[in-house]
């Protein structure tokens, strides 16, 4: 009997086998990447939750996208039995993306790719050009036994009987002669690089490494595929079919294709020497050695408290760069990141809702990014009891008053230990921002650390200038310089990052400041849909005629002298243009940020508009 079932899958469906084995898996796969050690040191970097029961997943060392998603469920007496197909979406950068067929390359160099991929169970064509192997689970309810199956050819051969013809401007050109392969994808390679880390993942929830081993393989096949859509199958020698068998407590018998004979290359029991070919496998684990955090907090009864940040300063200061580096710090020692934004954004964001109170956007290698839908109180005292992590972070809109919450952050003392409030100024700005608007002031006030960014854009004298400046202003917090957001996070919160605050002190200062909000100056924002390159020069020229009461400018942008887009980020006296990366919206756009932001951006917007843009004003200040 299997110990740890019940806190997989409620016992009420453990009574049902082919339920129980269709939810197994992916009641494994959520539990572990919401238990951050653990997470990281199986390998995983990433999931999302797709519509009709697929999940996206993101492993270490590999570029691609894996995709799994339930095809069957069934139930043969007392056992049930669910599969699960593998798919692989490659990135076009790595070296499997040649392997894939033309029609599957030209799909993955669509600008939608990366779309379709968070829904690829909604896309019969993506589920059929990417699809690689397959997983089977079997439940058995009698010895409460799992197995888990892997079964996967080598390579995966089409060969096109017809060629395969592409067009090049607006040539027609033979990529693929007749009768010459079209695809060799290295299947069994790209699943089992997947697969292990489904069994070790199995192993850490069970609580017990594998009990049986069972490894076959026969002849594969190869497919010849005609213009006319019609496909026939060639056995191939050379071609190996392999099945990987894994099972979870009484050894159980195999359940083999009957159509095709399945040759048994190595079958191994406990409690004999782990098989030589397999004596390296993270499966064999059950404990994770190495991972810090490798326990599930909340089931162990384990109270550590996650450390709260509250990370506030005004519009570009550098907040993103700092987090950035914040993030990377802290998942190089296993540490998990949440990052709380106070409100939903404009544009760009995937959201996933899970609740009413907070929505997911992304999970990724040492974070959690999530943006408000409700409640704060609500939404941090579930996401510190949904993914445990060991810090969060409410990184505030570059307008909030950190004042005017604090409230409601200090009700959650016996859930988060409040650490810091951790303000970013732009020294390149000097006081000029600071003395302007009283959010600025107020951020900078209610901080225990400040960090002076851009420190290096300035002279030496000025530096020292702004720095007494500050501290006459805050004298009880400490100031850093640093550049590119680029800051020491035990010198800003000490090695054991308990910080130099509590919520009681910074809620009697709080109640001294004013609460003042951006209203009072009449800033707001425009979302820009851009939906053709720009004139760069002209763009440019005309960004030089805004006024200072224009605060902020931020984008994804593409220009008519480049295929290239790019990030095009504003601040009063700086532009920067930065490549984008895999992760920038699909869209391009601006948000524009401002004092009467229609009236002192009026050049750049009519310049937008003579392009025939669509622009659509917000109320939200970003």
């Amino acid at each position: 009997m299997l110990k740890q079932l019940d806190r997989l899958i409620p016992p009420a469906i453990l009574i049902s086998p082919e339920i129980a084995a269709a939810k197994l898996l992916t009641s494994v796969l959520m539990r572990v990447n919401f238990i951050p050690g653990v997470r990281q040191r199986l390998g995983w970097r990433g999931v999302k939750e797709c519509p009709d029961n697929g999940i996206s997943l993101k492993i270490a060392g590999q570029k691609g996208i894996y995709g799994l998603a339930q095809t069957t469920q069934e139930r043969h007496e007392k056992h049930g039995c669910a599969t699960f197909n593998i798919h692989y979406f490659p990135d076009p950068d790595e070296e499997p993306f040649e392997s894939f067929s033309i029609a599957a390359c030209i799909t993955a160099l669509q600008d939608d790719y990366l779309d379709q991929i968070r829904e690829f169970t909604r896309y019969d064509t993506l589920r059929t050009l990417f699809h690689i192997a397959q997983i089977e689970v079997v439940f058995h309810a009698g010895d409460t036994a799992v197995e888990l199956k892997l079964q996967a050819a080598d390579r995966l051969i089409l060969i096109s009987a017809d060629g395969v013809m592409v067009t090049r401007k607006n040539k027609q050109e033979q990529a693929v002669a007749p009768g010459e392969i079209d695809q060799n994808v290295p299947a069994h390679a790209l699943a089992f690089a997947f697969f292990e880390i489904v069994a070790a993942s199995l192993s850490f929830c069970l609580a017990a490494p594998p009990t049986s081993l069972t490894y076959m393989s026969q002849d594969g096949i190869k497919y010849i595929y005609y213009q006319s859509n019609q496909v026939h199958q060639q056995p191939d020698p050379a071609i190996r079919n392999r099945l990987l068998q894994l099972s979870w407590g009484t050894p159980v018998h195999n359940l083999k294709d009957e159509k095709r004979i399945w040759n048994t290359e190595l079958n191994w029991q406990t409690p004999a020497k782990y098989p030589e070919k397999y004596a390296d496998a993270a499966w064999w684990h059950g404990n994770v050695p190495g991972a810090k955090f490798s326990v599930d907090k909340n089931t162990m009864g384990i109270s550590e408290r996650p450390k709260l940040i509250v990370l506030t300063g005004f519009l570009g200061s550098g907040k993103t760069s700092f987090l950035n580096h914040f993030i990377e710090h802290q998942a190089e020692r296993n540490a998990f990141v949440a990052i709380v934004q106070n409100e939903i954004g404009a544009t760009g964001l995937d959201t996933h809702l899970l609740g009413q109170n907070y929505a997911v956007t992304e999970m990724d290698e040492g974070c959690i990014c999530c943006t408000l839908a409700g409640n704060l109180k609500v939404a941090l005292a579930e996401i510190a009891s949904d993914y445990q992590p060991d810090f969060v972070v409410v990184e505030t809109t570059g307008l909030a008053n950190p004042a005017n919450f604090l409230h409601e952050i200090s009700e959650l003392d016996n859930q988060l230990d409040f650490c810091s409030i951790t303000t970013v100024i732009d020294a390149t700005q000097g006081m000029t921002t600071i003395e302007k608007y009283a959010v600025a002031q107020e951020q900078l006030i209610l901080a225990d650390v400040i960090l002076l960014n851009k420190a290096d854009s300035i002279p030496a004298d000025e530096l020292t200038t702004l720095t007494d400046k500050v501290q006459k202003l805050n004298p009880l917090a400490t100031v850093h310089h640093g550049n590119h957001g680029d800051f020491s996070a035990p010198k800003l919160y000490g090695v054991n990052l308990i910080g130099n605050i509590n919520i009681e002190y910074s809620l009697k200062r709080a109640d001294k400041t004013s609460h003042d909000t951006h209203s009072r100056h009449n800033i707001s924002s425009i979302l820009v849909q851009l939906k053709h390159p720009l004139d760069k020069e002209a763009f440019l020229s005309h960004t030089t005629l805004l006024t200072n009461k224009v605060l902020r400018i931020k984008g994804v942008v593409q220009f008519n002298d480049n295929d290239e887009r790019v990030y095009y980020q504003y601040v009063p006296g700086s532009n920067s243009l930065t490549p984008v990366n895999d992760k920038a919206p699909e869209e391009n756009f601006l948000v524009l940020i401002g004092e009467d932001i229609e009236s002192n951006a009026q050049s750049l917007l009519a310049f937008i508009r003579n392009q025939k843009e669509t622009i659509i004003p917000t109320r939200r200040a970003q």
